[in-house]
């Protein structure tokens, strides 16, 4: 499972950072074990489902419990 880099959160410590996913409309801060990382794509060894969805970017407010509004991208 990978996602985009620009998805993670917080300095990495043990190989953990975190990522907002959205359950029930709001966003939730979930903690990730990373593997493999080149700046663009990240390998998520645990703490994902491959159907979480992950919130990309780090828009203005978005924390723990906020209301989000999912927009679907294309998939290539």
């Amino acid at each position: 499972l990978s996602i985009p880099s620009a998805c993670l959160f917080g300095k990495e410590q043990d190989g953990q950072r975190f990522v907002y996913v959205v359950k029930a409309g709001k966003a939730h801060r979930a903690l990730v074990r990373v593997g493999l990382e080149d700046g663009i794509r990240a390998e998520v060894l645990s703490g994902l489902d491959a159907h979480d969805e992950v919130i990309a970017g780090n828009g203005p407010g978005l924390a723990d419990g906020v209301a989000v509004v999912v927009e679907k991208t294309k998939k290539d």
